[in-house]
Formats: structure tokens, sequence, C-alpha cells
């Protein structure tokens, strides 16, 4: 017996939910019914607020009338089903920072907390950099917070485009950003962040001539990973304090204090 099911959001073609023994092909744009031999197809929308859209697929034929029971029995579980598909996708959207697309503040921190805890279990190197764009009012009282929106979202991408799969990026406030890096020490993020502030400054899409300062610190095993972030935002500050359009790390800190 083949039988597919496949719940998608209509409007991105997000697969919100599926279950197949076998590839689904119903159309999944409208309400659709298709009987013929040995082939039922039917597509309906499940969820009008959220447009969510329910496709079925099965190698049984039924006649249109029993074809729309199952529509009916599917419905009947439709306040469960979608109440559960409804968080989940308010979830999934709330895990991106819209301006930017990066990973939202709260998302990131609970990504980092997995992090963390890999990094202490497995004594593997995790390192944290605070980024910030300088002078970035100025952008945005020269040319308007429209240009300064889109600059914020050209800078998600880049720092996207710089960073590997398993790095995080994620927007801590205004024009800051946080970055962690599994798997990488303190000089090894250092690395990451010139190439960051390299790849920004030289860009020709960098039409505002931003430039950013970076902080950066390693994980100490065990600490709270806000400690981590404390030590790197003290470094981003100093960053700041010594010029802008630079990277310092921890270990500049503790000369200094010393």
């Amino acid at each position: 017996m083949v039988f597919s099911i496949r719940i998608i959001e209509r409007t991105t073609k997000k697969v919100m939910e599926e279950y197949s023994t076998s590839p689904i092909t119903p159309p999944m744009e409208k309400d659709f019914l298709e009987i013929s031999p040995f082939r039922t197809v039917m597509s309906f929308h499940l969820d009008m607020k959220h447009d969510m859209i329910v496709g079925v697929e099965t190698n049984l034929e039924c006649d249109e009338k029993t074809a729309w029971e199952l529509v009916e029995t599917l419905e009947q579980f439709g306040n469960i089903l979608t109440t559960i598909l409804r968080e989940r996708l308010y979830r999934d959207r709330s895990m991106k920072d819209p301006l930017t697309g990066v990973l939202s503040r709260w998302y990131f921190m609970e990504r980092l907390e997995e992090e963390a805890y890999k990094s202490s279990r497995y004594k593997s190197p995790l390192s944290i950099i605070m980024c910030d764009a300088d002078d970035f009012k100025k952008i945005n009282d020269q040319f308007g917070h429209v240009a300064g929106d889109k600059t914020l979202n050209w800078l998600g991408r880049k720092m996207r485009s710089v960073l590997r799969k398993s790095d995080l990026v994620g927007r801590y406030g205004g024009e800051e950003f946080i970055i962690a890096l599994p798997g990488t020490s303190l000089e090894e993020a250092k690395i990451v962040a010139e190439k960051l502030r390299k790849a920004v400054m030289e860009d020709p899409e960098n039409i505002y001539h931003v430039t950013l300062s970076f902080g950066v610190a390693e994980y100490k095993n065990g600490e709270d990973p806000l400690e981590t972030i404390k030590r790197a935002d003290e470094a981003l500050y100093l960053a700041k304090t010594l010029g802008k359009n630079s990277v310092v790390t921890e270990k500049v800190l503790s000369r200094r204090s010393s």
C-alpha cells in the first residue's frame, strides 16, 4: 500500500510535517481532488489563518464520497494538529532575526548553551566573537533608517557567507552581532574576526563604508557562557576605545590589567 501525507505552509512552501511510504506528488497550491484507477490524490486547506495545506496520496481507489469523508476525518484532528503546527511555526519564525536573517538573540543563547556543554564534555575549544558596526548612527542620521536597515541586512548576509555552516551568528542588539565558533581556539577565532573585518571593509557592496570592531574570548571549561560573552564584550569595548575597525582579544585585556 502506498500512502503519503504532507502538511506545508503555502506561502513559504515550508514542510511542517510529512509521512510517506513513497515520494508524494499531489499539487500543494489549492484545494484539489483527483480520483483514478489505483490512485486517489487530494490537497486541501487545513488552517486558513496560517495557510497550511494538507496533501494526501494513496494507491487505494475510492469514490468521491469516500474521499471527502477522509477529508472530514482529517479535519476532525485539525484543531489539535494546527495548534501544534502553529506553535512550531511561531518558534521557527522567532529563531531568526527578521531584519538581518541571523539567529535571534534568545535562540542564539539557547544554541550557545548546547555548544558550551559539548565543549566541556569533549574538551574541545569554543570561542565567542562580539562584533559592532562602527559609527552606525551616522548612517541612520545621514541616509535614513531604511538605509540603516538595508545595511544591517547586508551585514547579516555577509557574515553568513564568510562563516562556516557549523558557526553560529546572532543579532545581540541594535547593530551588535555575536558569533560562536565551535572547535575554534582564541587565536583561530582572532583570524576569523580579521577575515570578517576585511571582507566587510573591502566589499564593493559596502556603499556606506561600514567598518566593524571585534572582541574575542574563549570559553573556559565549565563556566557560564555569559562570562565568556562578558570578556568578549570588554574586548570589543577596548577595540572601540583604541580607534575602531580592529580586533581585540581577551589576552590584550589581561595584559593591560596586569
